[in-house]
């Protein structure tokens, strides 16, 4: 953590343990909102009888969006965000950028937005040596966005099922698939087990 310090339990609400202050604001503010929605619940009604509603990370990392939690992580000192993409094994740069990509794409399907022919306007960042190697991957497209998904799951399992299930999906409807839509390039089965550490 910056300066060695080690953090007390409730650092996350210090405004100067963060670079932008307008932006932990507005988390507090969505998860004040969550919290009110969901007082009944036990560990939030001992929280607030016990402790005066402050809750520990591991405690309100349930309630916030993920749309807040990539939030909450971009506000970060980058020091602090160097120390917790170590532990996911990545760069600040590539969580940063895949927290949004992951929470845009948690939009779409949320609100049944189509992921097919659609547009990503927040570019994905990818791993640079596999993408000099694939300069056909479009970063703006639901196959980059499918890349930063795989390489962000944690087990072996999960990323190859993954991989299954859309190369089977795929194959079944590839008579009606227009690849060009989703700017799957040919070798788009190969890709996604190299991205995601699978060969």
């Amino acid at each position: 953590m910056r300066n060695n310090i080690k953090p007390d339990h409730d650092s996350h609400y210090n405004p100067s343990c963060f670079y932008d202050k307008g932006t932990h604001f507005e988390v507090l503010e969505a998860l004040n909102s969550e919290i009110e929605r969901n007082d009944e619940y036990f560990s939030i009604e001992h929280h607030i009888q016990k402790y005066g509603g402050k809750m520990p990370l591991w405690v309100i990392v349930e309630l916030l969006s993920f749309s807040s939690l990539s939030k909450l992580y971009s506000a970060m000192y980058k020091n602090d965000q160097d120390v917790i993409a170590s532990f996911a094994n990545t760069t600040r740069e590539l969580l940063v950028n895949h927290l949004h990509c992951l929470s845009n794409l948690r939009n779409k399907c949320a609100h049944m937005v189509r992921l097919y022919n659609t547009p990503y306007n927040n570019p994905a960042k990818l791993k640079v040596g596999l993408m000099r190697k694939n300069p056909a991957v479009q970063m703006s497209s639901l196959f980059a966005y499918i890349l930063v998904l795989l390489s962000n799951l944690a087990d072996f399992n999960s990323r190859n099922l993954l991989i299954v299930d859309l190369t089977t999906t795929i194959e079944k409807y590839s008579e009606y698939i227009d690849f060009d839509l989703i700017r799957l390039p040919s070798n788009y089965a190969d890709l996604m087990k190299q991205y995601s550490g699978l060969t």
